[in-house]
């Protein structure tokens, strides 16, 4: 599967602890190469997945071979 990333995320991901940053990217580089990770359809929305890594929580659109991620947040502001 292919990764693409909006502004939006890039921009949240430079603000977070360099350690956080790796850990997000290795996770997501895990998951463009096989496909596996933490990822649940959000209920009543057509091709957005959230994608659990720790204690943030990414947003991405998936169709086709592609996807796009597009929003970043810790878990206690992506539930409210």
């Amino acid at each position: 599967m292919k990764l693409k990333f909006e502004k939006k995320f890039l921009k949240k991901l430079s603000k977070l602890p360099r350690e956080d940053q790796v850990r997000i990217l290795a996770k997501l580089k895990i998951f463009e190469e096989t496909g596996r990770g933490d990822l649940v359809k959000l209920v009543g929305y057509d091709n957005i997945y959230r994608f659990r890594i720790g204690n943030y929580r990414l947003k991405m659109w998936i169709e086709g071979g592609e996807c796009i991620v597009f929003d970043l947040e810790k878990r206690e502001k992506a539930y409210k």
